[in-house]
C-alpha cells in the first residue's frame, strides 16, 4: 500500500469559505489594513508610510513585507537613496470583503476586521474634522 502524500496548494480561496485567506490575514493588523488602503490608491515606500502613518519604519516595512508575501503588494520600481534603495509598491488586492465573504468568514475572525475598519473610519473622521474638510 503506496503512502499518501500531503501537498500544499497557493490558492486563494479557502475550500471551505470560498475567502481569500490572504486577504483575511492581511487585514487581520489595522496596521496592515491602513497600508494597504493607501497602497491601493497609489504607490508608496515604507519610508513614505512610515512617515505618514506615523508609525516606526521597521514596524511599517514588517507589515509591508507580510502583505508582499500574502501577495496583497507587489514591488513596482526601486530609487537609490543615500547608499540604499528605496522600494516602491502597490496593491494587487482590494481591501474589501463582499456579504458573502463576510458571512463565510469564521466567528473568531469578524472581531479584529470589524475593529480594524471602524478605527480607519475613526481616523478618518478625525483627520477631516481637525483639518476642516469633514463637509
Amino acid at each position: 500500500m503506496a503512502a499518501k502524500t500531503k501537498t500544499k496548494t497557493k490558492g486563494k480561496k479557502s475550500k471551505s469559505t470560498g475567502v481569500d485567506q490572504r486577504l483575511v490575514k492581511a487585514l487581520a493588523h489595522p496596521l496592515r489594513v491602513e497600508i494597504l488602503t493607501i497602497l491601493n490608491e497609489r504607490m508608496a515606500s515604507p519610508n513614505e508610510l512610515s512617515k505618514e502613518l506615523e508609525e516606526g519604519l521597521s514596524q511599517v516595512s514588517y507589515h509591508v513585507k507580510v502583505l508582499k508575501d500574502f501577495e496583497c503588494i507587489e514591488m513596482v520600481k526601486t530609487e537609490p537613496r543615500r547608499g540604499a534603495v528605496e522600494h516602491y509598491y502597490r496593491a494587487t488586492t482590494r481591501a474589501y470583503l463582499t456579504d458573502n465573504d463576510w458571512r463565510s468568514l469564521p466567528d473568531s475572525v469578524k472581531p479584529g476586521v470589524s475593529s480594524s475598519a471602524v478605527q480607519i473610519i475613526v481616523n478618518d473622521v478625525f483627520d477631516a474634522l481637525t483639518g476642516g474638510t469633514f463637509d
